[in-house]
């Protein structure tokens, strides 16, 4: 730094990038503004970046806030003002705002400098001395902290493992889905974990935002890949919604603020291990359960420190794993390498060999092969449906076809019937005559005892004779054939009527298409019941909300849409998202193709 005079309130500077980038730290307290000169530009990012707290935690900043920064940085350095030969980044003296400012500054020197750990912690540590530790999401004041020099580390390690790739990422993305009112989600590993708020199905009011309902969170689930959800909070809403969809569910529940009993350990890494693609997890708020769990298995396959696991969910999602879960994920650090190595050794065949992800968390290139997979799949689809509609016109036609002969034959049938019937009513008609005949000469008999047998014979022979000349059968009929007749016509008005209503139920039958779609009513169920004392979860949740309706007053007053600027580009999004998660039916899903199925399909060893 030699011929190098700085303005006269900086206290602490160091070189980062030889004769070009510097990092400084003013006397006071207060951030002022420092005016350029002809050779150097002096700029601040104290009031730009700021971490937003629950209780009294404190930091890291955000992967948004970390990217806008080196967008910014890169923008300086590759396009500089005329004349300008030097950039300095200062900070006020205050605890807080240094500590975020040399995070952002060595977080750059490590991405796109270059530089070691270690060694950009010796040069700002030489800018002012020590740096405050970040805190956790506890309620009271907590002894349970990470340091600057743990989150330069698991930058160091996620980059390497391509977690981020800040030429690939959609900071869009990650802003949009990071609001409450957006579902609160962020990925904390590529194409495997997505921490999110616990949905719920009690609604909604103009004075309290409780959450979003289960479908809302479909159309994102299906069209990212997630196929599993992982529950680990109360019964709050039914599972049925994700399970209509073809998306798994499962509840490993366990105390809000406690540590993961060993059996849910194993049964989270089990399914992790066994998902065909991404996986969503949430507790109440998506921080304390949700992000243990993902860490012990950040751990065990990636070999970070539970430090350097607890630093990266934290720069995801801030809040992540709060009070005890620190300490248990360092008790158990040692052993879940172990079970990554013996788990690598069968699997990859080298203990040694970390997964690396072919796409990084918000990855541009991931979207847009998701959203040409989506296209295909519709393509495909409208394919289908047309060869359907084709194969039901036809199967229609035959169909038709088929129930015309049916009926002809039906009705030849019927005719058939008929003629029986009418021959054996006939052929009764003629049985009950001859006896008749028969009894009327008993009776007369019976009635005049004085007539002789041969009047009477001669004239049974003459009525006899008459009958025959009718065509009646000259022949005497057992009782027996009497009954055996009437069966057999009782039988055939049956057969008679039986084929009379077959016709006519045919007749009535509607052409209904082979591949018809079917709606089915959703069911809906509501929560066994609540707690009556709040959470953490609960109390966490109710710092969100709050924090969005200020938001939303403060967007109201002003009048303007919220503004995110990315270095020279300006990305606008409104408050609130008018957009209504849409229905997915199950045996879309199902044509859908599943991207990235396993995850070693996604991960080169």
């Amino acid at each position: 730094m030699d011929g190098f005079y700085y303005h006269g309130d900086i206290e602490y500077i160091t070189e980062i990038l030889k004769n070009r980038l510097y990092f400084a730290v003013l006397e006071k307290s207060e951030s002022i503004e420092l005016q350029s000169s002809l050779e150097t530009f002096y700029f601040c990012t104290d009031s730009e970046y700021v971490y937003l707290n629950f209780y009294h935690d404190f930091g890291p900043l955000n992967i948004s806030c970390l990217f806008k920064y080196c967008y910014k940085l890169n923008q300086l350095l590759k396009n500089p003002i005329q004349g300008i030969q030097r950039f300095v980044h200062y900070s006020s003296k205050d605890p807080n705002k240094k500590t975020n400012a040399s995070f952002l500054i060595g977080s750059y020197a490590i991405l796109y400098l270059n530089m070691d750990p270690k060694e950009v912690y010796q040069r700002l540590y030489s800018a002012g001395g020590t740096f405050k530790p970040f805190v956790d999401a506890s309620q009271g004041p907590s002894p349970y902290t990470i340091s600057i020099m743990d989150c330069f580390r698991a930058i160091k390690k996620c980059s390497s493992l391509n977690f981020f790739n800040f030429d690939d990422f959609s900071v869009a993305e990650y802003d949009n889905h990071d609001k409450l009112v957006n579902g609160d989600m962020n990925w904390l590993v590529p194409l495997k974990f997505l921490a999110f708020i616990g949905p719920t199905e009690i609604e909604s009011t103009a004075d309290c935002f409780n959450g979003h309902n289960p479908s809302f969170y479909i159309n994102y689930f299906i069209t990212n890949d997630v196929r599993t959800v992982i529950r680990l909070n109360n019964r709050v809403y039914n599972e049925s919604a994700f399970t209509k969809a073809g998306i798994e569910h499962y509840d490993l529940f366990f105390p809000d603020g406690t540590i993961p009993p060993k059996h849910i350990l194993l049964k989270f890494l089990d399914i992790a291990e066994h998902a065909p693609a991404s996986i969503a997890v949430h507790c109440k708020a998506g921080l304390g359960r949700t992000g243990s769990l993902i860490g012990a298995y950040i751990i065990k396959h990636y070999h970070l420190t539970a430090r350097e696991a607890i630093s990266w969910m934290r720069i995801c999602r801030p809040g992540s794993v709060i009070g005890p879960q620190q300490d248990w994920l360092e008790k158990i650090e040692k052993w879940l390498w172990k079970q990554g190595s013996h788990y690598r050794n069968r699997h990859f065949g080298d203990g040694d060999k970390i997964p690396f992800h072919k796409y990084g968390i918000y990855s541009i290139k991931w979207m847009n092969e998701r959203d040409k997979g989506l296209r295909d799949a519709k393509k495909d689809t409208a394919k289908r449906r047309s060869v359907c509609d084709e194969v039901n016109q036809m199967s229609t036609q035959n169909k038709v076809f088929a129930q015309k002969q049916s009926i002809e034959r039906k009705k030849m049938l019927l005719n058939q019937k008929e003629e029986e019937l009418r021959r054996l009513s006939n052929l009764l008609y003629k049985v009950q005559t001859k006896q008749k005949t028969r009894r009327k000469g008993d009776d007369e008999f019976a009635t005049n005892p004085s007539a002789s047998p041969v009047d009477i014979d001669n004239r049974l022979r003459r009525s006899k004779t008459a009958a025959v000349k009718r065509g009646d059968r000259e022949m005497d009929v057992p009782l027996e054939y009497m009954g055996q007749l009437k069966r057999r016509i009782t039988t055939a008005i049956t057969n008679r009527n039986s084929a009379q209503n077959q016709i006519y139920s045919f007749e009535q039958i509607p052409m209904t298409p082979l591949c018809s779609s079917m709606k089915t009513g959703r069911r809906r169920d509501y929560p066994d019941g609540h707690k009556k004392h709040a959470t953490q979860g609960d109390k966490l949740n109710d710092i969100k909300i709050k924090r969005f309706i200020e938001r939303i007053g403060s967007a109201k007053s002003s009048g303007r849409p919220q503004q995110v600027d990315v270095g020279m580009e300006r990305r606008e999004f409104s408050t609130m998202d008018n957009k209504k998660p849409g229905k997915i039916a199950s045996n879309l899903l199902k044509k859908l193709p599943i991207i990235q199925r396993s995850r070693r399909s996604d991960m080169i060893a």
